[in-house]
C-alpha cells in the first residue's frame, strides 16, 4: 500500500540531517502509523570536508529538545554543551547524521539540477513512484535544505526575490604556532581588539591552528578580498603585503599575532574574507506543478542569518516543517493553508532573529568604530601599552604635515597651560580646544594624504598629550591651579582630538568618494610571489 506522505529532503547537511530527524522522531512519539509517512534523505556529495566551526545560540536547540525528549537527541545535546555551542561543522554533521540513523533514515546520493546529468524534481518524482514510495493519492513534499546557494530554490522561485543586507565585513585569519589557547579570556579579547584596531573573535581548531575573525571597515574588506584568499589556499601576511595594501590597522596584526609566550614565533596567513549578511526569502512554500509536489524552503535556504542566529532560525524552522508535515499527514488535504501556516511560522522566526541580528550589529559597528579610533589616537595608554611595535626597518621623515602638527600641538599646548591657574575659565583655554579638534583633523590628514609609518607625527600628539597630563596634574599637586579641570583637562581635549579626527575622516572619505579616487589610489599593485 502506497504511504499517504512522502518527503524527498534534498540536501544532508545541518538542516537537512536536523529537519529529516526531528520529523521522523515527532511522527514516533506521536504515533503515526509505520508506512504511512515515507523520508528520503538525498545528497550530491557523499562526503563534505568542512572544519570552520559554527557559532550557535543554544535557546532553540534547547527547545527542540524540550519537545522530543528522546535520548538520541539529548546525545547531540550534549555534544553541544561539551562544545560550548561552538563545535567544528564537520564534527557536528557526525553527530546529527548519527542522530538521522537514530530516527531509521539513511542518506543516498543525487544531484537535483538543470544542468546534464542532474536530475529535476520530474525526475525525482518518477523515481519514487519506481520505488513503490508514490501511489495515486501520496502527497509529495520536497525540503530544500541545500544551502544558502540553493539549487532546488531556484528551480521553484520564480519572481520571488531573495532580502539581502550586509551588516559587517571580516576577515579570517589563521595562527599557527605553539602555545595558542583554548579560549581568549575577557582581558585578553579586549587587548587584542586594542592592539589590532578593531574587534576581534577567537577560536582554536582542533587541527592545530587558531582563527582570528576580525571585524573591517569597507575600504579594509576591499583591499583584502582582492587577494583572493581561500581555506585551501592561505595566503601570508608578511609585512611587505601588509605595506603594499596600506590598510593602517592591519599594521601590528603580523607583529603581535606571530609572537608566543614561550618566544617563539609564529604564522600569520589570512584564509578568506567574508561579510556577515542576512539572506531571506519572503515565501519559503511553493507549488511546484511539473512535478506535482509541495517545496518548502529550510536552513539558508529559506533563512541565512549572521551573529550566530542562523543555526537558531534553522531549529526552529525544521519544527514548524515538522509539524506542518504532521497536519499534512493527520489532517485534511489543504495543502495551501498549511503551506500559508509555514510561510506565516518562518516570517515570525525571522521577525525575532532579525531584532536579535541588527541589535548585535549595532553594538559591534559601534565597539569596532571605538576600538579603530583608540587604536588610532596617539594617546600615551594605547601608544606605549597596548599597541604593537611597527616594523623596524620602517622610514619616517620630517614633513610638511609633521610641522603644521607641530605647529597646531605646541599652540594648543600652550593655551592650555596658560589655563590652569585660572581653572579653565579663559578664552584662552578654551581656544586650546578649538586647536585641538583642529589637530585631530590635521592628524588624520596626514595619514590620509602623506605615506609612511608616521610615527614622527603620531609620537608629537603622544607627547603632547602626555606632557598636558604631566603639567595638569603637577599644577593641581603644586597649588598653582584650584580646580580639578587641570587633572582632568588632558582628557577633554583628548575628546576633541577625537572629534576633529573622526570628523576629518569623514570629510575625507567623502572628497575621496566624489573624486572616484581612494587612499590608495596611488599605491603599486599587490604582486604575491612564492
Amino acid at each position: 500500500m502506497a504511504p499517504k506522505l512522502a518527503t524527498a529532503i534534498i540536501g544532508a547537511g545541518p538542516a537537512g540531517l536536523l529537519f529529516g530527524s526531528v520529523a521522523a522522531l515527532l511522527a514516533r512519539q506521536r504515533g503515526v502509523p509505520e508506512g504511512s509517512w515515507v523520508i528520503k534523505l538525498y545528497d550530491k556529495r557523499t562526503a563534505y570536508a568542512r572544519t570552520h566551526r559554527l557559532k550557535i545560540a543554544p535557546e532553540a536547540w534547547e527547545e527542540v529538545g524540550a519537545v522530543l525528549q528522546h535520548p538520541a537527541y539529548q546525545r547531540v545535546l550534549e555534544f553541544l554543551r561539551e562544545e560550548h555551542f561552538a563545535p567544528e561543522v564537520n564534527v557536528l554533521e557526525e553527530r546529527l547524521q548519527a542522530l538521522a540513523v537514530a530516527a531509521g533514515l539513511e542518506k543516498e546520493q543525487l544531484c537535483i539540477g538543470a544542468q546534464p546529468g542532474e536530475s529535476s524534481l520530474s525526475d525525482l518524482r518518477r523515481t519514487l513512484e519506481a520505488e513503490g514510495h508514490l501511489g495515486p493519492e501520496t502527497t509529495l513534499t520536497v525540503v530544500a535544505a541545500d544551502s544558502v546557494h540553493s539549487t532546488v530554490r531556484e528551480l521553484v522561485r520564480e519572481t520571488v526575490t531573495p532580502e539581502r543586507r550586509t551588516h559587517e565585513q571580516l576577515a579570517r585569519l589563521r595562527v599557527s604556532g605553539a602555545g595558542l589557547p583554548r579560549h581568549l579570556t575577557a582581558v585578553d579579547q579586549v587587548r587584542l581588539s586594542k592592539v589590532l584596531g578593531s574587534v576581534v573573535d577567537y577560536r582554536l581548531n582542533s587541527n592545530g591552528f587558531a582563527e582570528v575573525d576580525l571585524f573591517l571597515t569597507p575600504r579594509e574588506h576591499e583591499a583584502l578580498h582582492a587577494l583572493h584568499a581561500t581555506p585551501r589556499e592561505p595566503i601570508a601576511l608578511s609585512p611587505e603585503v601588509l605595506g603594499r595594501l596600506r590598510t593602517p590597522f592591519f599594521r601590528a596584526i603580523v607583529e603581535h599575532l606571530q609572537r608566543a609566550p614561550d618566544g617563539t614565533s609564529r604564522s600569520v596567513s589570512i584564509q578568506s574574507t567574508f561579510r556577515l549578511e542576512h539572506v531571506a526569502m519572503p515565501r519559503v512554500a511553493f507549488r511546484h506543478e511539473p512535478s506535482k509536489s509541495l517545496v518548502f524552503l529550510v536552513g539558508d535556504a529559506a533563512l541565512s542569518l549572521p551573529f550566530q542566529r542562523g543555526m537558531s532560525a534553522l531549529a526552529r524552522c525544521a519544527l514548524a516543517l515538522a509539524n506542518v508535515h504532521l497536519e499534512l499527514l493527520t489532517g485534511p488535504d489543504d495543502t495551501v493553508s498549511v503551506a500559508q501556516r509555514y510561510d506565516a511560522a518562518c516570517r515570525d522566526v525571522l521577525d525575532r532573529e532579525l531584532r536579535v541580528v541588527r541589535s548585535r550589529a549595532r553594538l559591534v559597528g559601534t565597539l569596532r568604530e571605538l576600538v579603530r579610533v583608540s587604536a588610532l589616537l596617539p594617546f600615551p595608554i594605547q601608544s606605549w601599552w597596548l599597541r604593537a611595535p611597527e616594523p623596524k626597518r620602517a622610514l619616517d621623515h620630517v614633513s610638511l604635515w609633521f610641522v603644521l602638527n607641530l605647529g597646531v600641538a605646541l599652540t594648543a599646548l600652550v593655551l592650555a597651560l596658560g589655563g590652569f591657574a585660572s581653572g579653565h575659565s579663559s578664552g584662552a583655554a578654551l581656544l586650546s580646544l578649538v586647536l585641538q579638534a583642529l589637530g585631530g583633523a590635521a592628524y588624520s590628514a596626514a595619514l590620509a594624504f602623506e605615506g609612511g609609518p608616521h610615527r614622527l607625527v603620531r609620537r608629537l600628539w603622544e607627547g603632547q598629550v602626555a606632557l598636558l597630563a604631566l603639567f595638569g596634574v603637577g599644577s593641581f599637586a603644586v597649588g598653582v591651579s584650584s580646580s580639578w579641570s587641570s587633572v582632568v583637562w588632558w582628557l577633554v581635549m583628548g575628546g576633541c582630538f577625537a572629534v576633529g579626527l573622526i570628523l576629518a575622516e569623514r570629510a575625507t572619505a567623502r572628497w575621496f568618494a566624489n573624486a572616484l579616487l581612494t587612499p590608495d589610489a596611488t599605491s603599486p599593485p599587490v604582486v604575491l610571489k612564492d
